[in-house]
């Protein structure tokens, strides 16, 4: 209750509609955040049962908790409600989804896939008050728990989802909106960035008469998918145009703002950073959020995950050592760790393995990432050729324009330049710095000026942002 209403839109419908019984005061909130209209009605016909709204309340507490990033507060909430059901009876999709984020959130990808592939078994497509918020948020949370477990290949969408695309909730929509966004989520996590453009591009009247927190989702995925792909003027033009609509309030920085919404959003800030060149502001982003986000691991790794790509193995070892010995660490957890490591220690045939790993998971611009910079790394012309040769195949997925070139690859520090740019960030001088490698004072000099060349760094000063 003490965030502004603008950031809880979609939820104000079955909020006035439960808590306060107010039939107009939901079918205008339903009307101002394009919501569906009869929405509110049908909400309002069940609200006369006191079990049942006693039971939606607790709902709506629980939906509340995780779009406010409060995971752990709505897993508390939620989880009982599930248990408690009677075996067989039909999960609410109001219920499951939510909770299914945060069980992603915190890194239980096979909790949010059980649950979501139990809601789905139990679906009632007679259920009329299912609202298409949840419809359409479905998929993209099912595709957070396979991206985590390496196991993307499998997505099976027009099976998977048939159901939920026919729904009668989904009637005030366009009736090509259902399959297209899911697809572009799809195409987003795989790194296919060239499709997921494509599909937004053309999906554009789809993403704009979603409900606002959709919409929210999808622009800021929209946005990564352009920076991704080279087009950083069209990807700021993307969160521009959001910033102007009521729930980008939930977006911006702040201390509470831990929800979803914001770390896609900073993500994506991130990628057009890089896509201008800007390598060390898209790296602090990536740090922050991995600070910001360290007790939900989905995230984190995430955002570790970035940074590495981005060339800062350097800057992550604490994180690093954090995932690798968290307990039920996942598939996605224990790539980035291998990742961070082969990238730290420039070894080329351990990033060949992560890339073919990252491969097999369906992550596509993350094996080309590690893969190209395997190639340039790996001694011996055969296994350089074998790196070259896999790089181009996963081309062919990810899209000419998210190929790394040569200057994104050199933005990568050898071992002696994070030494040097470490040792500076501590405050020692060159001739300092020089004594204690049993090297000379230009030689340190010319190491920090690559370092701040490769990092869009001016100063020592600019060090300890990063160090």
């Amino acid at each position: 209750a003490s965030h502004d209403c603008t950031a809880i839109a979609a939820h104000r419908v079955r909020a006035e509609a439960y808590w306060f019984g107010g039939l107009d005061a939901a079918t205008a909130v339903a009307m101002e955040f394009a919501l569906d209209e009869d929405l509110a009605t049908r909400c309002h016909a069940r609200a006369n049962d006191p079990l049942e709204r006693r039971n939606h309340l607790a709902v709506l507490d629980a939906e509340l908790a995780v779009l406010a990033g409060d995971m752990f507060g709505g897993v508390a909430i939620a989880e009982p409600m599930i248990n408690q059901r009677e075996r067989g009876s039909a999960i609410d999709l109001a219920l499951a989804v939510p909770l299914a984020d945060a069980w992603n959130a915190i890194g239980a990808p096979e909790r949010s896939m059980w649950l979501l592939d139990s809601a789905l078994a139990t679906f009632d497509p007679l259920n009329e008050t299912v609202d298409p918020l949840h419809l359409l948020r479905w998929p993209f949370t099912y595709i957070e728990a396979l991206f985590q477990q390496g196991l993307l290949p499998s997505l099976s969408e027009p099976d998977r989802w048939a159901v939920l695309a026919a729904h009668p909730a989904g009637a005030a929509l366009r009736s090509d909106t259902f399959g297209p966004l899911a697809r572009a989520a799809f195409a987003v996590a795989a790194g296919r960035v060239d499709e997921a453009a494509a599909l937004y591009e053309q999906h554009q009247e789809q993403v704009d008469q979603c409900p606002h927190p959709i919409r929210a989702l999808h622009h800021s995925l929209a946005a990564s998918a352009f920076a991704l792909g080279n087009e950083p003027g069209r990807a700021a033009e993307l969160l521009g145009a959001f910033a102007e609509e009521p729930f980008a309030a939930f977006a911006h920085e702040g201390p509470s703002h831990t929800g979803a919404l914001h770390f896609w959003v900073q993500r994506a800030h991130c990628f057009i950073a890089a896509a201008q060149g800007n390598t060390s502001e898209a790296l602090s982003v990536s740090l922050a959020l991995a600070d910001r986000y360290r007790h939900l691991w989905f995230y984190r790794s995430v955002a570790v995950h970035d940074a590495v790509r981005l060339g800062g193995a350097s800057l992550v070892d604490q994180h690093v050592s954090d995932i690798d010995r968290r307990v039920g660490a996942t598939w996605f957890d224990r790539q980035v760790v291998g990742y961070a490591r082969a990238a730290l220690n420039r070894d080329g045939h351990d990033l060949f393995a992560i890339a073919e790993r990252f491969e097999a998971g369906g992550l596509d611009l993350s094996a080309y990432t590690a893969v190209s910079l395997a190639a340039r790394v790996t001694a011996g012309r055969p296994a350089q050729l074998a790196a070259q040769e896999r790089a181009s195949l996963i081309a062919q997925r990810c899209g000419p324009g998210a190929a790394p070139t040569d200057d994104a690859l050199s933005q990568w520090l050898t071992a002696r330049e994070v030494q040097v740019a470490r040792l500076a960030a501590q405050g020692l001088t060159n001739k300092e710095i020089a004594a204690r490698l049993g090297t000379s004072s230009r030689t340190v000099g010319n190491q920090l000026q690559s370092v701040y060349s490769k990092m869009g760094l001016s100063s020592r000063h600019d060090l300890h942002a990063l160090w």
